[in-house]
């Protein structure tokens, strides 16, 4: 699959395992922060519909849903950080399903870097931490282009 995430809407910005998406917190206030990634087709030979992007925990121990101390992600497609009211009705550790494909039958989109908000929180009095057991998946309909 080449449907890739991205810091920035950048080619050179990818996500990977040695430039992972990160955030930093003072563990004694905790607090949250909202940070935006950028799914992209990385493919001029296919287009994907069906898109939907998640927040795996990887652990045993979700840190996704709130369930675990407090902490939570949350994710919105939007070209606009939201806002809270917004953010309060999204239930933590859900998925973002893309309102349309990437691309069509007759031609890839490579260009367009799709906005994904992520909503980070942290709960107070949390011991120093590097967390990384939490991991995005993205899941879809690959479909080679026939024009």
């Amino acid at each position: 699959m080449s449907l890739l995430l991205y810091s920035e809407p950048n080619k050179d910005a990818t996500i990977t395992s040695s430039k992972p998406f990160t955030v930093t917190f003072d563990g004694r206030v905790g607090g949250i922060q909202d940070k935006c990634i950028y799914l992209r087709n990385d493919s001029d030979g296919r287009y994907y519909s069906d898109v939907v992007v998640s927040i795996i925990g990887t652990a045993g121990n979700n840190i996704t849903d709130g369930s675990q101390d407090g902490f939570e992600w949350k994710m919105i497609q939007k070209d606009i950080v939201p806002t809270n009211e917004e953010w309060g009705e999204v239930a933590a550790g859900n998925s973002v399903s893309l309102s349309s494909a990437i691309g069509s039958s007759s031609k890839a989109d490579i260009v367009t870097y799709v906005p994904i908000w992520v909503r980070v929180a942290i709960p107070r009095s949390q011991r120093v931490q590097k967390i990384t057991s939490v991991v995005f998946r993205v899941s879809a309909t690959e479909i080679v282009v026939s024009g």
